[in-house]
């Protein structure tokens, strides 16, 4: 199993786009602390004083933290199987699912869309994974029951 949200709906299911939290300005800080490392050590090879030229690095910094954060929002999730369990990925940010903590699972339509809905260690999850209209719902049953039956094993 492989595939991504739709995009539309994995924008809406995720988090609120908040441009000024605390990762986001951090990152703002790290950036622009790069930028000034830059700026002096290439004011140090040409003897000048990087100081009248100290506005750049907040002006370069700041804005790429922003660009990085909303090419992230935007990324849809990624779903994949793999060995040891199911395998969320959000732009490089990975989640693992084992297969001994899913007990059961359940796929209902909602919303116009298809959910596949874990439960971990007998608790549904609330979120739930939107599936695209174009994958196989039956492979993805067979895959499921099966990675299941060999975890418990």
């Amino acid at each position: 199993m492989k595939f991504k949200e739709p995009w539309k709906n994995s924008i809406r299911s995720q988090e609120n786009y908040d441009p000024l939290s605390k990762p986001v300005l951090l990152s703002c800080f790290i950036w622009s602390f790069v930028f000034v490392v830059v700026m002096c050590l290439s004011s140090l090879s040409q003897g000048e004083l990087f100081l009248n030229r100290f506005w750049v690095a907040p002006a370069l910094g700041v804005p790429l933290s922003f660009m990085i954060y909303t090419i992230k929002w935007l990324t849809p999730l990624k779903i994949e199987s793999g060995p040891k369990g199911i395998v969320l990925d959000k732009c490089g940010n990975l989640s693992l699912i084992p297969w001994n903590k899913i007990s059961n699972f359940e796929i209902e339509d909602s919303e116009g869309f298809r959910k596949l809905y874990l439960y971990i260690d007998g608790v549904k999850d609330l979120r739930g994974l939107i599936l695209p209209s174009n994958l196989n719902v039956e492979e993805l049953r067979g895959e499921l029951r099966e990675n299941r039956l060999h975890a418990d094993a």
